[in-house]
Parts: structure tokens; C-alpha cells; sequence
């Protein structure tokens, strides 16, 4: 199993309680997105209005914590995106999620950094 912990906002509070984190608050998430051209297909002052982003399921950072994240080009939260599930299944929920991505099912891929 994972050897660390880290204490996010989101589901899991709403289902159990939990004592301090061992990690220091210091683990950024973000979004991956596709090159076309060696561009991103989305840019950093995007607001995510009307686009899919796929969720590392079983993982930090939980689906419903991007709505709590700050545009760090805007200083906004995002809004108006819909969360998606993987279209792939593979022993590997990061894989399922980037090749979800990289397939054009959805637009960006919320995770870990």
C-alpha cells in the first residue's frame, strides 16, 4: 500500500476523520492537458467553462477538490468543467486516466504533480 498520507480537502472528510497529515501541506496538484503542434490545446488562463477532466479515481487529489483550486494565471477557481471517469481499465488508474487524455475523451487530466 502507499506509504505516505496527505490530508485534502474534499470526500474523504465527509466519510471518516482524520488525524493530522504526515506530509507537510506542500504536494501540488494540476492539469495535464494535450500538445497539438507542440501547444497546449488549452491555455493557463482557461476557466475550464464547458470542458471534460478526467479524475485519477481511487486517488489525491479527489474529483471534487478542482472546483476548490486556484487558477494560478487568473487567481480565479475553475468552474463549468465536468468531472469524467477513465474510458480505459488497466491495473493502473494514472495510466487509465492519461491515455483517457490522450485520446481526446476528455480535456485535461486533474492529478498529482
Amino acid at each position: 500500500g502507499c506509504m505516505t498520507y496527505t490530508h485534502t480537502y474534499g470526500a474523504r472528510n465527509r466519510f471518516m476523520e482524520f488525524s493530522k497529515p504526515i506530509l507537510k501541506d506542500n504536494k501540488p496538484a494540476g492539469l495535464l492537458v494535450r500538445l497539438q503542434n507542440g501547444v497546449p490545446v488549452i491555455n493557463g488562463a482557461n476557466s475550464l467553462n464547458g470542458l471534460k477532466v478526467v479524475d485519477v479515481v481511487g486517488w489525491a487529489p479527489t474529483a471534487d477538490t478542482l472546483a476548490l483550486a486556484e487558477n494560478k494565471c487568473t487567481k480565479e477557481r475553475f468552474t463549468g468543467f465536468t468531472m469524467v471517469q477513465p474510458t480505459v481499465t488497466t491495473a493502473n488508474a494514472n495510466n487509465d486516466a492519461l491515455v483517457t487524455l490522450m485520446n481526446g475523451e476528455a480535456d485535461a487530466m486533474w492529478v498529482y504533480a
